[in-house]
């Protein structure tokens, strides 16, 4: 078979990648260097009165899907999202940020992104996978903290108001979620291997959160049930 020329690579990540994510992957270099940083600024629009915490998982990774790891420019990469990974990380900037309406009940749009900092696997492709909604909201992601400093990321998080996104790595998310502090009903102790398309979502309550599990829906094979 004849080797699918550079432009035409990237044309297929920029397609599959779903809803407006075409337009998006080709900004979504500039969502960490340009736009607006909004890691501490006051809830907008719809979150306005709200503090709420988003956590998603990277998404598909080699091994989790079929295919190579590629880069946004459809370069081989094994650090790198898969082609589902591309794709779902395309339709979370519809799911979050959607071009009509409101997201689904229980989501919200961001007012600032989070990803642990790219300097390995996991970290690379947890800020791959929120490229295209930061991106699509003009926000630069926040990569300050890397992976192990969950009590970091959460002593900040906390203070926050309105909306966070947060994309971090599966084995990590669990303490993550307990230095958040006091949580009701208990989220799961942890993550499982094969689970991709789950939102952990925490609302403020009090002096602690609320929890609930929000299905992604975007792809086939996603599922309705919780993670338990």
């Amino acid at each position: 078979m004849a080797e699918i020329p550079e432009p035409t690579r990237r044309s297929v990540l920029q397609i599959l990648a779903i809803g407006t994510a075409g337009a998006v992957l080709a900004g979504c270099s500039e969502s960490k260097s340009t736009g607006p940083d909004q890691s501490t600024a006051p809830a907008t629009g719809d979150a306005a009165g709200v503090q709420r915490i988003m956590i998603i998982r990277h998404a598909e990774k080699q091994d989790a899907a079929p295919g190579p790891g590629l880069t946004q420019d459809g370069v081989p990469n094994d650090k790198a999202l898969t082609i589902r990974g591309w794709t779902r990380a395309g339709g979370l900037a519809q799911l979050f940020a959607p071009s009509y309406g409101q997201p689904p009940e229980g989501l919200q749009r961001p007012d600032r992104v989070w990803s642990p900092t790219p300097q390995d696997n996991s970290g690379v492709r947890c800020t791959e996978t929120v490229m295209p909604v930061a991106a699509k909201l003009g926000l630069k992601i926040n990569d300050t903290h890397p992976l192990g400093d969950e009590a970091g990321v959460a002593a900040e998080l906390v203070g926050l108001p309105g909306v966070t996104l947060v994309a971090w790595e599966h084995n990590h998310i669990p303490a993550l979620v307990h230095a958040l502090g006091h949580i009701t009903p208990e989220p799961p102790k942890l993550w499982a291997d094969n689970v991709f398309d789950i939102v952990f979502v925490f609302t403020r309550s009090g002096d602690g959160w609320t929890y609930r599990q929000v299905p992604q829906l975007l792809l086939a094979g996603d599922r309705r049930e919780p993670m338990l």
